[in-house]
């Protein structure tokens, strides 16, 4: 089941989103929201995240959400004071891929590529929280 945010992610964000429901073995809804943030509005785009994950949460009424992609995160598109000042930095969210994390495949060392939850409690799942 795919719910794409379009007409709503379009106002707040210059890139695409989609949010996907996943229901696992265990019957318990997880939903990825997937993000390619654009390098230049990338600090934006992780602002409007916040806005992106309410309408996913009401859409579903779930608290197991993850946020992953190219967050763009890092280095010359997102300084630690500008991450630092993001509401999907703070609690209830934890970020999976740290600060310095190389993720990408060139000779930068930036972490780009980011995955953050926010309440996931997956009954005998391998998510542990524990990492954050």
């Amino acid at each position: 089941m795919f719910f794409l945010l379009s007409q709503f992610v379009h106002r707040i964000t210059r890139g695409s989103q989609f949010g996907c429901c996943v229901v696992a073995a265990f019957n318990t809804e997880l939903v990825l929201i997937g993000l390619h943030a654009k390098p230049d509005y990338a600090v934006e785009e992780m602002i409007a995240l916040e806005n992106v994950h309410t309408a996913v949460k009401q859409h579903w009424n779930t608290d197991n959400i993850i946020i992953m992609g190219d967050l763009n995160a890092e280095c010359r598109y997102a300084s630690l004071p500008e991450l630092e000042g993001l509401n999907i930095r703070k609690d209830p969210f934890c970020w999976l891929i740290g600060d310095g994390v190389d993720t990408t495949v060139y000779s930068t060392d930036c972490a780009y590529d980011r995955c953050a939850w926010h309440s996931v409690q997956i009954t005998g799942g391998a998510v542990a929280p524990a990492l954050c």
